[in-house]
């Protein structure tokens, strides 16, 4: 069973909230009853904000009533609005404007031993394209990272991977992490001290090997 590897999975399962907004992708992908989902409704392709405020005044319910200890938010009108009047267009400026105001309210109210991240699953050509054959430029994103456990803001000097986020979630939230997974703790973007950092290093280290152990025997 692999769903407990999932640093989601593992929050819950020691008695944490974990609740989800905004698009329908996250029930399909975390359906168990042990999370709690407020998705956002359909307004189709075209809609480039009304299901954005849906799940953002669902954020703004869960930071004031602090019932939950882990949020995701899946956001996707700007990336509607990118593929439709592509990166150059006045109206994606527009609603990407409007979203920085909004998630600089959110990062505002958020409490001080909160952490926030801020990430996309793909980039985009400015013609709208974000497939792997479009180019290197559809396939870098950016991670915002700020808050509690996080190292004073900087930029990383080295690339990451998508696949590190998920092992980034669980240093942060100090749960177990999985092995053979593809995937190191960017431990530069952590604030930890000497002895932490030694032990994230021996788990990085430790991965590697299981994972390359893993890829042998299937070959």
């Amino acid at each position: 069973m692999l769903f407990p590897l999932y640093p989601f999975y593992h929050a819950a399962n020691r008695g944490d909230s974990v609740a989800f907004s905004g698009f329908y992708v996250w029930k399909n992908l975390y359906p168990d009853a042990m999370f709690t989902h407020r998705t956002s409704a359909d307004y189709g392709f075209e809609d480039i904000r009304e299901a954005d405020n849906e799940a953002l005044a669902v954020v703004d319910e869960w930071l004031e009533s602090s019932e939950h200890h882990l949020m995701v938010t899946h956001l996707g009108g700007t990336d509607h609005a990118a593929h439709i009047y592509g990166l150059e267009s006045p109206i994606y400026k527009e609603r990407m404007q409007e979203l920085d105001g909004q998630l600089e309210s959110i990062f505002r109210n958020a409490p001080e031993n909160w952490t926030v991240l801020l990430t996309a699953d793909h980039g985009l050509t400015k013609y709208g394209g974000h497939a792997l054959g479009t180019g290197a430029v559809a396939e870098e994103v950016y991670l915002f990272a700020h808050g509690q456990g996080i190292r004073t803001p900087k930029l990383l000097n080295e690339p990451m991977d998508q696949r590190d986020i998920s092992v980034l979630l669980s240093a942060l939230l100090k749960v177990d992490l999985p092995v053979t997974s593809d995937a190191r703790i960017p431990i530069a973007a952590l604030n930890v001290d000497v002895e932490q950092q030694s032990l994230l290093e021996e788990w990085n280290w430790i991965n590697v090997l299981a994972h390359n152990e893993l890829v042998e025997s299937e070959y």
